[in-house]
């Protein structure tokens, strides 16, 4: 009998339900207007098989709805129940010659309910790359049996919709690269007239050098820019105007584009006359002229407010990193003891665990902390837990993993220590407790160890701890107790 691999992510039938739905929105075929196309196709199909309805139907995520349909009046029906789930990641036709047989079907909510599918074939329709994006499918009341002729067509039938699926999609993708294109020259056109009055016109900087890299001619934006005449700069190239460092940069990109022909957008920086750094973008290009004499011409747009807003960026971006630090910092710490919390401490466990080194695990809780806290209030049960935390934390070493579970219960995690190791922090740690001078009243704690295994999970660890230190409890509190050795002490 066939039964289809469940997607764990979906507990549905076939392959991953993500990268199915997202093969299937690219077609972009969902709640779209009947095409002829399809509904050809369902018409044969039920024809074919002497059924009473056919469906185009496609699995989106909580409904199957039906690109065309004959024999039907609905066009979605929720997805769960749905016949075609058994489709997903197959590649052949499904026929069910009598659903209430069949044990997969007897059950399924449109067989036993409305529609009350007895009959059903369906073709799944899939992707080239193998995703089933739903199926060509019939249906009757009634039980019926397909030929070798009409399964045949069938499969034949729905490879054509599958097929006219794909065909539709690289239409309509063709469509949008033509609409792009179309765009794109559109906008050449716009570039081009508006070039011609760009030099009288531009809000970017322009200039003409000849060959050898002298300037024959700039804009008057650049004589604002850079504080000069019209004719003031006119015949000196940029080594005469430029420290060193800029006019070196300057005359090798001019030169590069002048030796290439190749026009380049080029990041450059000039010093401006009140002593400060301009940033430009530079569109350099060759210009011929009628002559033959080849000439740079040049654009520059003044970016620099662009700069310092990507410096600002930059800074937000350090501030936001920084923010993340803390926030993952928070996000694993107790904000009322500043010891690691439970999520920190799983992880840490889990990560133990997998380790070769020996390492042990402590549990303990503060004995009737809940009649303290009636007796003398939050505020003083909240100062003995941070009192508590403050013990534990200046007691362990530094490679332990101090942490707080929840309300009055905290945790140790001993890395490099053996049983008898841990057994003698354990009670070290409790005499702490109990001999530290509490203001209102004595506090002690009961301890439970256990020893961490590769072999153990970190659900096992913690049940193997809180065990132990439920026979501390049982055994009078104020202890410690192993679970390797449960005799308490």
């Amino acid at each position: 009998m066939f039964e289809p691999p469940l997607d764990p992510a979906t507990n549905m039938p076939g392959q991953n339900e993500e990268q199915r739905l997202r093969a299937l929105y690219e077609q972009e075929l969902l709640d779209t207007a009947p095409e002829s196309e399809f509904d050809e196709a369902v018409s044969v199909a039920a024809a074919i098989c002497g059924a009473a309805s056919a469906v185009v139907n496609l699995l989106d995520r909580d409904r199957q709805w039906f690109k065309a349909r004959t024999g039907i009046d609905y066009d979605q029906t929720p997805r769960n129940g749905a016949l075609c789930n058994h489709l997903i990641g197959t590649d052949d036709l499904l026929v069910i010659p009598d659903a209430i047989a069949d044990p997969r079907f007897m059950s399924n909510p449109f067989v036993v309910g409305e529609p009350g599918i007895r009959f059903y074939a369906a073709m799944p329709l899939n992707t080239r790359e193998g995703f089933t994006l739903g199926s060509l499918c019939v249906m009757d009341r009634e039980p019926r049996v397909l030929n070798a002729g009409q399964q045949d067509a069938l499969r034949a039938l729905g490879r054509q919709v599958a097929a006219q699926i794909e065909l539709r999609s690289s239409l309509h993708k063709l469509r949008d690269r033509v609409a792009e294109k179309d765009r794109a020259e559109r906008d050449l056109r716009e570039r081009n007239r508006l070039f011609s009055a760009f030099m009288d016109h531009s809000p970017a900087i322009g200039f003409i050098k000849d060959a050898s890299g002298r300037f024959i001619y700039y804009n008057k934006l650049f004589c604002e820019r850079f504080a000069v005449s019209q004719t003031e700069w006119i015949g000196k190239s940029v080594f005469d105007l430029f420290p060193p460092e800029f006019a070196t940069a300057y005359h090798e990109n001019d030169l590069a584009v002048l030796t290439s022909g190749v026009p380049k957008v080029i990041e450059e920086t000039s010093p401006g006359p009140d002593g400060s750094i301009m940033y430009w973008r530079s569109h350099k290009f060759r210009v011929e002229t009628e002559d033959g004499t080849c000439l740079l011409g040049g654009l520059s747009l003044d970016v620099s407010s662009e700069q310092e807003a990507v410096s600002r960026l930059r800074k937000l971006h350090a501030d936001l990193t920084a923010a993340n630090v803390e926030l993952a910092e928070l996000s694993t710490t107790d904000a009322l003891t500043g010891l690691s919390n439970r999520r920190a401490l799983d992880e840490r466990l889990s990560r133990q665990l997998q380790a070769t080194t020996s390492a042990a695990f402590i549990l303990l809780d503060l004995d009737h902390f809940k009649a303290l806290n009636d007796t003398y209030g939050h505020p003083f049960g909240d100062s003995v837990l941070q009192t508590t935390a403050r013990l534990l934390k200046s007691a362990c070493r530094a490679p332990d993993c101090v942490a707080r579970m929840g309300g009055e219960e905290f945790a140790i995690l001993l890395v490099n220590a053996d049983g008898n190791r841990a057994m003698e922090i354990a009670e070290r740690l409790r005499q702490t407790v109990e001999q530290h001078p509490w203001t209102e009243r004595p506090v002690t704690a009961s301890f439970g160890v256990t020893l961490c295994s590769p072999s153990k999970s970190v659900t096992q660890t913690l049940a193997e701890a809180d065990q132990a230190l439920y026979q501390a409890k049982a055994a009078g509190r104020n202890r410690v107790c192993s679970f390797d050795s449960p005799v308490a002490s």
